[in-house]
């Protein structure tokens, strides 16, 4: 039996016809194309088996840049952001899909650059397929520092708290409704970089700050970070593609920094402009447990070293330096004092 398309369904069954010919004859979409596409499947309107062709013949096919921006337009129609009405506010993605052979640390960040003055912003989900790894949701909930989306917003905005975490199904409604699609589909789409580029909370000027494992992603991510409205992004090589680098090696980054009248031009960072040496220390294996990596990461706020110390003192100079335009020696310093004198721990706490 036939089935009757609507209109949407219509053009999305044309955009697979386009993209999954094969190798050679495949034909790349258009910015308007993919955006539309995609805002198909975020309405609901497409069949799963749409949705899941459209996405596997992109990634066979590879994406283009073009068709990047044109789902990110979709993600930002889907967005539901908030004004904060704060001077400055950094942004945080980790990966979404968590961490699964180290500790992840990105969960301590927020507090660590709140107490030095950055009001900050971590975004993620609870869980997500094919990695199924520990995410910051699954620490905070250990914590008992899940709030609703109301009242993390109001904690981003109290002056002694002065950061947040944002759950996907809160601002991106659309593509967390996808979390089962994506896991029957199996390999990593589109939407794992894209979903992490979104500003969930506006403010009068952003960092935002991701990370990257291959080169040519950080690369890619560039011109994506260029077309959100940010002041300042930060593309890190990090730990499993997070955001905390590791420090048995040099720190690799691109800073993209938007002038009064130049677009934003990325500058490839590594650990020899820093003014200081990284500890020559492997990233720490995955705790046993979610309340061990809660438990290690409260002490890593109070000032205990080791890699992950390390790590997390590291991303923070580097976000801190970059976003209030100042020397990383400096900055390093002043953070690790907030991490000694357990100012860092007392903002975690605050959130609760």
């Amino acid at each position: 039996m036939k089935l009757a398309l609507s209109n949407g369904q219509k053009r999305l069954a044309n955009y697979i016809k386009d993209i999954a010919i094969g190798p050679h004859q495949s034909k790349d979409l258009t910015r308007d194309q993919a955006c539309d596409a995609m805002s198909i499947i975020l309405s609901g309107e497409a069949y799963e088996a749409q949705a899941a062709a459209f996405f596997i013949g992109l990634r066979m096919k590879r994406e283009t840049e073009e068709e990047n921006l044109g789902m990110l337009d979709a993600l930002n129609l889907d967005l539901q952001q908030v004004e904060s009405g704060l001077d400055h506010l950094v942004i945080l993605s980790d990966p979404f899909n968590g961490l699964k052979r180290h500790m992840t640390v990105a969960p301590f960040l927020p507090a660590l650059l709140a107490a030095a003055g950055l009001p900050t912003v971590l975004m993620g989900t609870d869980q997500q397929a094919p990695k199924f790894g520990i995410t910051p949701s699954q620490i905070y909930s250990e914590a008992g520092k899940l709030a609703n989306h109301e009242t993390a917003l109001q904690y981003l905005n109290n002056p002694a708290i002065s950061w947040a975490y944002l759950q996907q199904e809160n601002f991106n409604p659309g593509v967390y409704k996808m979390q089962q699609l994506r896991q029957l589909i199996v390999k990593r789409p589109a939407l794992a970089t894209l979903e992490k580029l979104v500003l969930p909370v506006k403010a009068k000027r952003t960092t935002l700050v991701t990370g990257y494992v291959h080169i040519e992603y950080g690369e890619a991510l560039q011109p994506l970070i260029v077309n959100q409205d940010i002041d300042k992004g930060i593309i890190l090589k990090g730990i499993e593609g997070g955001i905390i680098p590791p420090v048995n090696g040099r720190l690799k980054a691109f800073i993209l920094e938007k002038g009064i009248k130049l677009p934003i031009e990325g500058i490839r960072l590594d650990s020899n402009e820093l003014g200081f040496e990284l500890q020559s220390e492997r990233a720490e294996d995955m705790p046993a447990t979610i309340n061990d990596i809660l438990e290690r990461g409260i002490e890593i706020l109070s000032g205990s070293s080791g890699p992950a110390y390390e790590g997390l003192l590291t991303a923070a100079t580097l976000i801190y330096a970059t976003a209030k335009s100042q020397d990383y020696l400096s900055s390093r310093k002043k953070l690790e004092g907030l991490l000694t004198t357990g100012k860092a721990k007392d903002y975690f706490n605050a959130y609760s």
